[in-house]
């Protein structure tokens, strides 16, 4: 982006050495024999024509990195959004086809991140349904499927912004952790992960029934309990668990009317298992209902990319 901008700046600066003659519309369209309307339909469609490959280019760098960035993502929508409105107004077929490839792109980030990151570019958002109402109302020959399309291309684009601003609030918060994190920058490999919680803990050994305090981590696919660095705001990883295998048990029968573990419970991973001693009751079934509702999202996740990866 910078370099495009420089090469423009280098350009206007040798413009500026020479004397230009310069038309205005009225002028364009006497020449023309134009009324003011077709004369402007007539310029912009001959400066977009020219120039929408700048467009596109500029849009799809955001796709070429290592790491596709959401805030980089969301400050382009207006311009992809301008494109596409502009080749719909100017039934520009070409150049609509290749501009709503790239919000197909943008929408797959926002909605499939993990089939994104895992499939190259392909042609299926043709048969997807907001693609299909966009050419079946742009086939309507009355102008009133061309006032449709905008309404609903307007729609799309709010709605990926809003998307796109919440990815961005994700990623701050997971650099404001992995930042405390001792060698948490390794967390950040992986775009999809965001964090969900955090808090100290007690974690009892099952079998000595050692106590030790723990501050606990739970991301969108892992949860790591960790050690506090002393003279530090730093923690250091104890271990790691991968959601997609862990299990949480948080009831357990009382005897005699009492129940010693009201305040736990207890987590069953391949690795090791082990209780876990919340503060009181209430901050049991906090972290119990965020730990399965993070579990049962993360599943759904796996189990959906599973089906695309076998065209299901």
């Amino acid at each position: 982006m910078l370099k495009n901008v420089k090469k423009s700046e280098e350009l206007l600066r040798g413009l500026s050495a020479h004397h230009y003659t310069y038309y205005t519309i009225r002028d364009y369209g006497k020449a023309i024999g134009s009324d003011m309307s077709a004369a402007t339909a007539d310029l912009v469609s001959s400066a977009f024509g020219l120039t929408w490959m700048h467009f596109y280019g500029l849009i799809q760098t955001m796709f070429t990195g290592a790491s596709v960035d959401a805030q980089g993502l969301a400050s382009c929508l207006q311009l992809l959004k301008n494109c596409i409105a502009v080749s719909i107004l100017l039934d520009m077929t070409e150049e609509l086809n290749a501009f709503l490839a790239q919000l197909a792109r943008v929408k797959l980030f926002v909605e499939r991140r993990e089939e994104f990151l895992l499939s190259p570019p392909d042609a299926r958002f043709t048969k997807e349904e907001w693609f299909v109402e966009l050419q079946e109302w742009l086939a309507d020959e009355t102008g009133r499927g061309t006032l449709l399309a905008l309404d609903r291309l307007n729609d799309i684009m709010d709605e990926l912004d809003d998307a796109l601003h919440v990815d961005a609030e994700h990623r701050r918060d997971m650099n404001r952790v992995a930042r405390r994190i001792r060698e948490g920058h390794e967390l950040l490999n992986d775009p999809t992960r965001f964090f969900v919680k955090e808090g100290d803990l007690i974690k009892k050994s099952r079998k000595l029934g050692r106590q030790t305090k723990y501050r606990f981590f739970l991301f969108s696919d892992i949860l790591i309990y960790s050690k506090h660095i002393p003279g530090t705001n730093e923690f250091k990883i104890h271990d790691e668990l991968p959601l997609h295998c862990l299990k949480l048990v948080d009831w357990f029968p009382s005897k005699n009317g009492s129940n010693k573990h009201s305040n736990s419970f207890e987590i069953h991973h391949p690795r090791k298992s082990f209780w876990v001693v919340c503060s009181s009751e209430r901050e049991r079934m906090d972290w119990v209902a965020t730990i399965r509702s993070t579990c049962e999202e993360h599943s759904r996740r796996l189990a959906q990319l599973t089906a695309q990866q076998n065209g299901l």
